[in-house]
């Protein structure tokens, strides 16, 4: 019995599995049409995305909009149209208006409010470099009214202390300075002792004096000397004398101007006098005098000291320095008597 209910079991069971499987591959074949509807339903929706202008599923998610939001937008277009419109007509009506006039040509009016605007620029900078010179020139006018008051006062000034120095600077007829006046002066104090001494040692011939004017190119006179020549009587240049002569006029001068130096320094002696050479061009007698108008002053008190070459000279000289040339070299000695 149990293997009967079994068979009766397994074929209940063969014939719930061919209804199974009968119910599977009609399952299947539904499934496949709802595949294929779904796979159409796709291409269809893909086609009409494209079609609205959408690149891809992600793009008409994004676009999609609430019924009030699509609405308000209709709302929107269809105001925008009218505007549209209402703009469009304006438009014809404004072309129909400028239709008897000539557009203007834009790049060249631009191009000439460049050049004018760089025109005014340029214009701009040199009115402030002119009102920066203008103010330059109103300072430097002040500052020239103020050096002309000041130099009205100074040409008043110099009105006095310029004819002051001209004539203190030799502007006269006799081109004579103020300091070559007191030098002048002071020179005719030494050419007063220096001619006592000359007029004896060329015998009464020769006397100094100082020439007042000027001569040739002389540009300042007063301190001239001329020789006063009484074999001829007429003063000429000291530099007409001899060697010898001039040096008897230079050594009575130097001798002039110590005794001159000495009453004006206020008792203040020149205890010193060195006389260098000049004497090899007198003659013996003038030689003599020379020799004893210094010896006259060593008499005086005073040391003479005299550098020579004249022989003469040791005769008269009792103390001397004398320097002898050798082939080692010179040597020098002290001779008295």
């Amino acid at each position: 019995r149990a293997l009967e209910r079994a068979g009766q079991a397994q074929t209940a069971a063969e014939r719930d599995d061919a209804g199974a499987q009968a119910a599977a591959k009609s399952a299947q074949a539904t499934a496949l049409g709802a595949r294929s509807a779904r796979d159409a339903a796709t291409r269809a929706l893909d086609e009409a995305i494209r079609a609205a202008g959408f690149p891809d599923h992600d793009a008409w998610r994004l676009a999609k909009r609430a019924t009030a939001h699509i609405t308000q937008l209709d709302v929107s277009l269809r105001a925008h149209d009218a505007a549209h419109a209402t703009a469009l007509d304006r438009a014809a009506r404004a072309r129909a208006a400028a239709a008897p006039y000539t557009a203007p040509d834009l790049p060249a009016l631009e191009g000439a409010a460049r050049a004018t605007s760089a025109a005014r620029d340029s214009a701009v900078g040199h009115a402030a470099a002119r009102n920066s010179a203008l103010e330059q020139l109103h300072a430097a006018e002040a500052l020239l009214s103020r050096y002309e008051l000041e130099h009205a006062e100074l040409e008043a000034r110099y009105g006095v202390v310029g004819k002051l120095s001209e004539v203190a600077e030799g502007g006269n007829a006799h081109k004579l300075s103020f300091q070559r006046y007191v030098l002048a002066t002071l020179l005719d104090d030494v050419l007063l002792t220096s001619t006592q001494r000359l007029r004896e040692m060329s015998r009464g011939r020769y006397e100094l004096q100082r020439r007042a004017g000027t001569e040739g190119h002389e540009r300042k006179g007063g301190l001239a000397l001329d020789v006063m020549d009484h074999h001829t009587g007429v003063a000429r240049p000291v530099n007409t004398l001899s060697g010898g002569e001039s040096f008897l006029a230079s050594l009575c001068l130097a001798l002039g101007l110590a005794d001159v130096l000495q009453s004006y320094a206020g008792g203040v002696r020149l205890d010193t006098i060195f006389v260098d050479e000049g004497f090899g061009t007198l003659d013996q007698e003038v030689l003599d005098q020379a020799i004893d108008t210094l010896i006259g002053l060593q008499a005086g008190g005073r040391l003479v000291g005299v550098i020579s070459h004249v022989e003469e000279f040791r005769a008269r000289v009792d103390a001397r320095l004398e320097i002898l040339c050798g082939e080692r070299g010179s040597t020098a000695r002290f001779v008295v008597g």
